[in-house]
């Protein structure tokens, strides 16, 4: 039965890393009042886990956690118990380098203005992609646990 749920947890964890690489973690909306010309520019963009700072380090800790996997199903002993104590520390060091790399996005919001010339205004918003980067760190790192558990026989 515990193999049952690693296995759920993996493949469930699995799905929402590979999503959040894909879904948006942050958005940018930029307002610009071009005063030479006398327009406004407003543009929208989204960015991606590997566009914000330290997005690296959160996919680093989705490895460190695959690592720990690939030692719960190793046939010794030392790796089944690396793996047990150290997927769900591992888990919760992910989630924590994803809320970290979200919290950047705030001091994304800026206002600038070049006399004469610009008055620029950048807000940055947190999109769902941060939330699904949560929810893979979690579940993948309780899965490694439970894989390892469920091996230790």
């Amino acid at each position: 039965m515990t193999r049952i749920v690693a296995v759920l947890l993996l493949v469930a964890g699995f799905v929402c890393a590979l999503a959040a690489l894909v879904v948006p973690w942050a958005r940018l909306h930029v307002v610009a009042d071009v005063t030479a010309v006398g327009e406004q520019v407003t543009q929208s963009h989204t960015v991606s886990l590997l566009g914000l700072t330290g997005g690296s380090w959160y996919l680093g800790s989705l490895f460190l956690i695959g690592t720990l996997g690939a030692a719960a199903v190793s046939g010794t002993l030392l790796g089944r118990r690396v793996a047990f104590y150290g997927g769900v520390p591992a888990g919760a060091v992910g989630v924590f380098l994803a809320l970290a790399t979200v919290q950047v996005v705030g001091s994304w919001n800026v206002h600038k203005v070049a006399a004469g010339f610009v008055d620029a205004k950048v807000t940055a918003t947190p999109q769902p992609g941060y939330l699904v980067g949560v929810a893979a760190a979690a579940l993948l790192g309780a899965g490694v646990s439970a894989l390892a558990l469920s091996r230790n026989g």
